[in-house]
Parts: C-alpha cells; sequence; structure tokens
C-alpha cells in the first residue's frame, strides 16, 4: 500500500504543475492535479499488465515519441548552440533565448513530429519494417515481441 500511495502523490506533483504551466493565466496547480488526474484514469494503466503484448505496445510508443525529442534537444544543444548555454539567460524574458512563433520553435516541432510519426510507423507495423535506417533506429526489434535470445 505505501508504494501505491507514494507513487500516486508523488507522480502527481510535476504532472499538475506541467499543465497548470500550459495556461498559467487560467489553470492553477489543484485544477492541473485535477486534470492529470483524469487523464491518468482515461489511460487505463492498470491494463498494461493484462499481457505482455500490451507492455511491449506501451515500450514501443514510449520509445517512439521520446526518442525523436531527445534526438532534436541535442540536435539543438551541440549543433545550434555548440555546448555553449548561458544559463542566467534562460530565466529573464528578454534575454538571449527569446520565444520563436508565439513560444514554439516551429523548426524542432516539425522535426520532431515527422520523426516520431516516422519511429511509430515502422515500429507498430511490420511491414514497414525494412525501411528501418539500422537496427536501433526504431523502438523494437520486433514489434510486440521480445527479441530471442
Amino acid at each position: 500500500m505505501t508504494t501505491i500511495s507514494t507513487n500516486a502523490t508523488g507522480n502527481i506533483i510535476p504532472a499538475g504543475y506541467q499543465i497548470a504551466a500550459i495556461a498559467p493565466t487560467k489553470l492553477t496547480y489543484k485544477n492541473g492535479v485535477l486534470i492529470a488526474s483524469i487523464i491518468s484514469l482515461l489511460i487505463c494503466p492498470w491494463k498494461l499488465m493484462e499481457n505482455q503484448d500490451s507492455i511491449y505496445l506501451f515500450l514501443d510508443i514510449i520509445g517512439g515519441m521520446l526518442g525523436p525529442v531527445i534526438g532534436v534537444m541535442m540536435a539543438h544543444y551541440f549543433v545550434v548552440m555548440r555546448g555553449q548555454i548561458n544559463l542566467d539567460e534562460l530565466y529573464t524574458a528578454p534575454g538571449d533565448y527569446k520565444y520563436y512563433d508565439n513560444g514554439f520553435n516551429l523548426t524542432a516541432f516539425s522535426v520532431t513530429l515527422v520523426a516520431v510519426i516516422y519511429l511509430l510507423a515502422v515500429s507498430l507495423f511490420p511491414l514497414w519494417n525494412r525501411y528501418r535506417v539500422f537496427h536501433g533506429l526504431s523502438a523494437s526489434s520486433s514489434p510486440l515481441r521480445p527479441t530471442p535470445y
């Protein structure tokens, strides 16, 4: 019971803050926690434990979505910024890191979206497996099944 109560209350705090940060003038932390709770109930995480195929599907989706995000973040740090970030300017509004188009970097968003669509298609549809660039590009080696050792 301790694990469930600690994880449920501890993991809802950052989710509530992140959702409240989407529209800080309209959403409070309490509303963010409520929205995060409703979303987590709609996702039905207990369904992941029904069988191993659903766990692998979940991991394929998470890997297909988080991989491109990390790739764009690393490209921005190493290629665009050349490893030099002024931490003081990150927290000032008129600083070096101004907002792009209404707060979105459309280039980074577009690249991330294309990469997510590609990785999910290659990972989830066996017909597209031949379009992998190399083995580690997609989220798993075989959709819904572990690699036999």
